[in-house]
């Protein structure tokens, strides 16, 4: 579900109870529908599917402030995921791993397109398992590792200048189970401009913790810690000043589960989910600073889970996914007054322009990313033309406000 974190961190959500709708102040709103027109969005708005590399299904995870470079993950022909970058001129071309054949994904890149960050798998020799490292790609297109203190790592996220990275890597548990030697669990890290690691540690009461997002200049960092006796996750913020300290839920969703998955680049707000006790997952929204505050974000009708997944750079727009009892899922958006829209809807001509077989089947699933100026959208959905569930680059045209 969090979409830009490395494997072997699977999170084993609560199950889904009875659906509720939020506004943004908080308040249960069960009725709430799904707008059709935006402010800023333009009718020269338009829509480009990604492609794959050969495999069945791609997904774009990061974008740059002009929209023209585009990273994420692609099945290759052998089935194995391929991290990518993907730019008008060229289109979408593999990201080098570590070793030849491993996996990767890429999950962020800087506003400038010239640094992107992500994850590989390599071996300590030929006939070893694979293990993860965190990977930064700069305007080379080499792929450099980064320091882990033990075992494996991931980076999630890279700040405006590149010069920060954030992520996870293991560490040796104080805990092993019983008849263990030893025990890796995963902390949030930071690395910084030489590349050099600082472990950001977990909560007090929990003992796992992993960085989903870093704002502009590097100093505040957004993420989930865990404390797996007791199955407790909740939402964290990370400050030079203050260290890692757990993010508030609201009122009713008391000893429920959170995430924060992305922080705005002024670093003021940050977005994720929330689940209370026996209830939905739904999209969340804090605010940062001495003493944050929570807001749950609208929720359509009949929906039953969903979650925010990105936000542009004063924080002034959020995206990410709901889903339906029916199955089906929908790429939304909220605007500065938190105003939910269906993204299917207000930008359904360009989506109509974009395929030219079963153009109504078309659908935009999922919002990963958007760029700082909020004019650039990225996610995946699923394009008739090629019978695929594809990345797509979502252009919204030049706004005509905020």
């Amino acid at each position: 579900m969090t979409l830009r974190m490395s494997c072997g961190l699977l999170i084993y959500l609560l199950a889904i109870g009875m659906a509720i709708g939020c506004s943004g102040d908080g308040k249960p709103q069960p009725n709430a529908d799904l707008g059709a027109s935006v402010d800023g969005a333009s009718g020269e708005a338009r829509l480009t599917w990604l492609g794959t590399l050969g495999g069945s299904e791609s997904y774009a995870y990061g974008v740059s402030d002009d929209g023209s470079v585009v990273v994420g993950m692609t099945l290759n022909e052998a089935g194995k995921r391929q991290a990518y970058k993907w730019t008008p001129e060229r289109g979408m071309q593999a990201l080098q791993a570590l070793v030849t054949g491993a996996e990767s994904s890429a999950s962020d890149v800087s506003p400038d397109g010239r640094t992107i960050v992500g994850w590989s798998h390599t071996r300590t020799r030929p006939d070893a398992e694979w293990i993860t490292r965190p990977v930064v790609w700069t305007a080379d297109g080499l792929a450099r590792e980064m320091p882990v203190p033990e075992l494996e790592g991931g980076a999630t996220s890279v700040s405006a200048d590149g010069q920060v990275a954030v992520g996870w890597t293991t560490v040796l548990s104080e805990r092993p189970l019983a008849g263990e030697a030893r025990r890796y669990v995963p902390h949030a890290a930071k690395w910084d401009v030489s590349r050099r690691i600082q472990d950001l540690g977990v909560p007090g009461g929990f003992d796992r913790s992993w960085a989903n997002s870093v704002a502009a200049d590097g100093r505040v960092i957004v993420g989930a810690a865990l404390q797996i006796d007791t199955r407790t996750q909740r939402a964290f913020q990370w400050t030079a000043r203050s260290g890692i300290a757990v993010l508030p839920l609201p009122q009713g969703a008391e000893g429920g589960w959170s995430e924060c998955l992305s922080v705005a680049a002024s670093g003021a707000r940050a977005i994720g989910w929330i689940q209370a006790p026996q209830r939905m997952q739904v999209p969340a929204e804090w605010t940062l600073d001495d003493t944050p505050a929570v807001a749950l974000l609208a929720m359509p009708r009949r929906a039953i889970s969903g979650a925010a997944l990105g936000i542009s750079g004063q924080g002034e727009v959020v995206i990410g996914w709901v889903t339906f009892a029916d199955g089906g899922q929908h790429a939304v958006l909220w605007d500065e007054q938190r105003r939910l829209f269906d993204l299917n809807e207000v930008y359904r001509e360009a989506i109509l322009r974009s395929v030219s077989n079963n153009p109504e089947a078309a659908v935009l699933r999922s919002a990963s990313a958007i760029s700082n100026n909020g004019r650039f959208i990225v996610g995946h959905g699923y394009n008739p033309d090629s019978g695929r569930i594809e990345a797509f680059l979502l252009d919204r045209g030049a706004r005509r406000s905020s």
